[in-house]
């Protein structure tokens, strides 16, 4: 007859021990595994975060890139008909064009082709010295030489007659 307290005690708990160290180093593999697949989950999402960020900013460039050139063709458009407007006074001198566009008639035409061009702030209109013609902001203006502004400048040493943005 055979009784289990007959047996050595000593077997049966190195039989559970090592049990116990083989589930303890399964489940400590399978932490580390899940760590690891965590981690690369991570780093893939990352990734993929980093690309679509590179993606939003190209397509946030061209849309600013299209706005910037629908807005300069609208200031060519205002200046086009801002100097189509003042070619048809046909006036003789510069002095001449000066009187008639420092006059209430000057500030007007800047101020309703202002009211045309909302992203607009101010339209000016400087003579050939620097000196402040005409404002789109008040009548009469005043007398202010604009002849040290980077824009004046570059007309002056220029014979660029395009737009000039500063």
């Amino acid at each position: 007859r055979f009784h289990v307290a007959d047996l050595p005690s000593m077997p049966f708990r190195r039989l559970r021990q090592y049990k116990f160290r083989g589930l303890l180093w399964a489940a400590l593999g399978f932490i580390g595994l899940t760590a690891l697949a965590m981690g690369y989950t991570v780093w893939q999402l990352r990734s993929d975060a980093i690309d679509d960020a590179y993606k939003d900013t190209g397509n946030i460039a061209t849309v600013l890139a299209e706005q910037i050139a629908q807005t300069a063709r609208s200031i060519d458009l205002v200046l086009d008909d801002i100097h189509d407007r003042i070619a048809a006074l046909d006036v003789p001198t510069a002095e001449h064009l000066r009187r008639v566009m420092s006059a209430e008639y000057g500030h007007e035409l800047l101020k309703s082709r202002l009211e045309r061009f909302p992203l607009a702030d101010v339209i000016t209109l400087v003579g050939a010295d620097g000196r402040l013609i005409a404002t789109s902001r008040t009548w009469p203006s005043s007398r202010v030489d604009l002849s040290d502004r980077d824009y004046f400048q570059h007309f002056q040493s220029s014979s660029d007659k395009g737009t000039y943005i500063s």
